[in-house]
């Protein structure tokens, strides 16, 4: 099998929790450990699908989730896919990282975050 690099590096935020606005958001819903850390664990965690090898295929599924006030996530949900299982292996992987949340904060208060959204790539090296 071909090595690959896996490798996420933007969060791309959809805040829209329970109508808050974004000014007075105090902090954004984080990985525990930062986005080093959170890409450490795709990149640990992430498989590259035999589809995506075999027909040499690379690209970004963007997934979206909730991450509730304790760090839980639900709601998962495909926003873009490049096809062959690679939909299936994001969130399989996303689903690794339930409770490794903190919650967003707004005004002092710990707050659902509804939509929030990665993109997790898979590169063929």
């Amino acid at each position: 099998m071909k090595k690959f690099l896996i490798i996420s590096f933007l969060f791309a935020l959809g805040f829209n929790g329970f109508g808050q606005k974004e000014s007075k958001l105090c902090a954004y819903p984080e990985f525990n450990g930062g986005i080093k850390e959170f890409n450490k664990f795709i990149e640990t965690n992430l498989k590259m699908p035999n589809d995506l090898v075999k027909n040499k295929i690379d690209g970004k599924v963007y997934i979206q989730f909730d991450i509730d006030t304790t760090g839980s996530i639900s709601n998962i949900k495909v926003v873009k896919d490049i096809g062959h299982n690679s939909s299936d292996e994001a969130i399989r992987v996303i689903k690794l990282t339930n409770g490794l949340w903190k919650p967003a904060i707004y005004m002092n208060k710990k707050v659902f975050q509804k939509n929030y959204s990665v993109p997790i790539e898979f590169k063929l090296k």
